[in-house]
């Protein structure tokens, strides 16, 4: 059923010349062009807050939907499940948004990232490997296929694009490329076999994610609110809800419409957003992101395991999981990223240039 969802939007996007013109919308509104980001952009790290939220909310499901539990097909733990997708389409479009397109020294840009991304992740890795006993060939496996936990096929997908980016940034102002990338996702997510290639998740089908970042990098970087792509983007969202809602199914992160769609509407909210009361809260979340992404599976499948035992009333269990699995994994990742920034990222003095 998600496949049908996503043809018939890619028909209505293509053919219908005024839809074509919103989803590959101009950026002759973006004004100047943006160098390397001198100070961090809290409403980024709100954005990534949200769809770290969004990461554990799926989780969650996905523990229901996988360990046998007749609760796992009810329409709430799949309706939740696929309201959470446009989280990962979230985190390549920040990525690709968040890059220099003028970094020349491309020795510093992957030290910085091995560094700000890479070592923590080998970190989580190695403790994963200590507790089920595994040897250097599991782990030499286990990071480049992202085997180790189901969340981490992300950041072999974020390592692959970070390898292509000098050839990407080639094409930074070309809105061919941009469409191309949208074409070979789209095929890619139509075609399995593209999707996992010697044991390995392949970038294909969220190339277009961070292409479209890269692209539009100076129009949200000078954001102003434009009300055609407002309702646009509203009516994506209420056909994505309305679709899921009649058919209700599983689908999972290749999401072209959705995830544009909240990613806009965030944009178009953000002042509100910035002003609101769980601003702070969910900032703080995004700033520590990386680290929550890396544990919070754990955590996660933890209280999955002691709420089995216990037996409650399953939809009070459901949101005492997510709850818990929040407030850990929030609480562990960001005293890790406190400790991590202290004892490495001030050391090899890249702590307050991580957006580089």
């Amino acid at each position: 059923m998600e496949e049908i969802f996503i043809i018939i939007m890619t028909l209505v996007v293509l053919l219908i010349p005024s839809f074509r013109r919103r989803y590959f919308f101009s950026r002759k509104e973006s004004g100047k062009k943006e160098g390397k980001i001198k100070k961090r952009l809290e409403f980024f790290d709100f954005l990534r807050g949200i769809a770290i939220l969004a990461v554990i909310l799926i989780h969650v499901s996905y523990f229901y939907q996988t360990f046998g539990s007749e609760f796992g097909s009810s329409f709430f733990v799949i309706f939740l499940d696929n309201l959470g997708r446009f989280a990962i389409p979230v985190f390549f479009i920040c990525s690709g948004i968040l890059l220099n397109p003028f970094e020349k020294n491309y020795k510093r840009f992957y030290f910085r990232k091995f560094v700000r991304i890479f070592v923590p992740y080998i970190i989580i890795n190695l403790i994963i490997l200590y507790f089920i006993r595994g040897s250097v060939l599991d782990l030499l496996y286990n990071l480049v296929s992202g085997d180790a936990l189901l969340p981490f096929y992300f950041i072999v997908i974020l390592a692959q694009f970070y390898l292509l980016y000098p050839f990407i940034i080639k094409f930074r102002d070309s809105k061919r490329f941009l469409v191309f990338s949208f074409i070979l996702s789209f095929v890619s997510f139509l075609v399995p076999l593209t999707w996992i290639w010697g044991g390995v998740d392949m970038f294909f089908k969220f190339f277009f994610f961070f292409v479209f970042g890269i692209y539009y990098r100076d129009y949200y970087l000078n954001y102003k609110k434009d009300e055609k792509q407002f309702k646009f983007w509203i009516f994506v969202l209420l056909a994505y809800i309305v679709y899921n809602i009649i058919f209700i199914d599983d689908y999972f992160n290749v999401r072209l419409f959705y995830g544009l769609a909240i990613f806009n509407l965030l944009f178009y909210y953000k002042n509100d957003l910035m002003k609101s009361r769980i601003k702070n809260v969910v900032v703080n979340f995004g700033r520590s992101s990386l680290w929550i992404f890396l544990i919070h599976f754990l955590f996660v499948g933890m209280f999955y395991i002691i709420f089995l035992v216990i037996d409650w009333n399953l939809y009070l269990e459901y949101i005492l999981i997510f709850l818990l699995s929040l407030v850990f994994s929030y609480v562990f990742g960001s005293l890790l990223n406190l400790i991590y920034g202290k004892l490495i990222l001030e050391r090899v003095k890249i702590f307050g240039n991580i957006y580089k």
